[in-house]
């Protein structure tokens, strides 16, 4: 399996009904086909029913590995008995007399017992081992063949003596190490897919967000630009230009990536829809007002005390309201992004922002519906706009719910 829990990992995650058809197909069913195809073919039909309890053992078994699969659980030896104990329990309802003389009991616990030893210890094996037991598993089901083909023979002890029987164990032994090759290179191919879709995911969780790409992943349209409400945060490092003048592009470069990575420790648990980085800025919105209030003090008290060790600050500015959000650009580049006066808005108020300022538009701030308290309302005149701007500092913000008054 891809192990990951995100979009990727689950679109390439197999359904149970697959993994469950692809191991009774290419494994746990195997023997019992061989064996109900000889019971019909060779036995009296007195002994055909037991074809019921040896087919069904063989599902149950199929099921209980595939669903142990999908949850990524290790191989369990006791699931790959299942289907020769329901088979033995069935004879034993069926004819419990019969049952120390049923020809291919032996062999099908035999190489039950087998097969559950290799897929037990392979995954704790080096990778070369555990790649001879898939190899050996595979052998010792075809060997299985044989066995079955023997049980009917009437000379037993004499099978192998047989020219004909040599040339056949031979046949499907060698059989069995060709299967098991193009089993290994099968798992060679599917860790190299894990691999590519981990590398995939880390890349488009950091062009989408990991908030977003779990939506697209689950609907093919959910990047389509759609009309929508947003609460828009900004915040920029105060006195950026003076400070990176002098000073080196590797050393500037670490100063943001501290930046970077402070903001988004800092809002993580307010799950940004999206998170963007240009120069000393940082953009986030959100679909919840309130967790874009709760980011920003966030930020600010965590992004603030790391600048403070370059004599730095950070102002921030959020505004509410609608967008259109989702994929734009070219038919060959695109960018998920957020269009629309909204976004500018925000990026005005943020330019009016005191260092260590967060201020809110009247419009965040009825969006909020008084859980948030507010200080120092005024009219501000941003570039651009045509009318004044009615703007606040936020102060607090609600943590249960409550009503917050506002300080004045």
């Amino acid at each position: 399996m891809v192990g990951d829990d995100s979009g990727i990992g689950r679109l390439l995650q197999p359904r149970a009904s697959h993994l469950a058809a692809s191991e009774f197909l290419g494994s746990s069913g195997q023997i019992p086909i061989a064996i109900a195809l000889a019971t019909v073919l060779a036995l009296p039909v007195a002994t055909w029913p037991q074809v019921v309890p040896l087919l069904a053992g063989a599902f149950v078994q199929s099921y209980a590995i595939a669903m142990r699969a999908q949850r990524r659980l290790p191989p369990s030896f006791l699931l790959n008995l299942i289907g020769a104990g329901l088979f033995t329990l069935g004879l034993a309802c069926i004819d419990l007399s019969n049952l120390p003389h049923d020809p291919f009991l032996g062999v099908y616990w035999a190489v039950s017992l087998a097969v559950a030893c290799c897929r037990r210890i392979g995954p704790v094996l080096p990778p070369a081992g555990a790649e001879f037991a898939i190899i050996a598993e595979h052998v010792l089901r075809s060997l299985g063949m044989v066995g079955i083909y023997a049980a009917l023979s009437d000379d037993l002890n004499g099978f192998l003596a047989v020219a004909e029987h040599r040339f056949l164990a031979a046949a499907m032994a060698l059989l069995g190490v060709a299967l098991g090759i193009g089993a290994v290179l099968r798992v060679r191919d599917h860790a190299r897919l894990a691999e590519v879709a981990g590398r995939l995911r880390g890349y488009s969780e950091m062009l989408l967000g990991k908030s977003v790409l779990s939506r697209a992943m689950g609907r093919d349209d959910d990047l389509r630009p759609r009309r929508t409400r947003r609460s828009v945060l900004f915040a920029d490092v105060r006195g950026f230009t003076k400070w990176s003048e002098p000073r080196s592009p590797e050393e500037v470069l670490l100063m943001l990536d501290g930046v970077y990575t402070a903001a988004e420790h800092a809002c993580a648990p307010f799950h940004p829809e999206r998170t963007k980085h240009t120069g000393d800025e940082v953009m986030m919105f959100f679909s919840d007002p309130l967790d874009a209030a709760r980011a920003a003090i966030a930020l600010r008290d965590e992004v603030g005390a790391f600048l403070g060790l370059y004599g730095l600050h950070v102002g921030m500015g959020i505004h509410h309201g609608d967008v259109i959000e989702g994929l734009f650009g070219s038919v060959r580049t695109k960018a998920y992004d957020i269009l629309g006066d909204t976004v500018n808005t925000a990026k005005r108020v943020s330019d009016h922002a005191k260092p260590g300022c967060i201020v809110v538009t009247f419009t965040f701030y009825e969006a909020c519906r008084g859980r948030i308290s507010i200080a120092s309302d005024q009219g501000i005149n941003a570039k651009g706009k045509s009318s004044e701007i009615l703007v606040a500092e936020l102060v607090g913000v609600s943590h249960d719910g409550s009503q917050t008054p506002d300080e004045g």
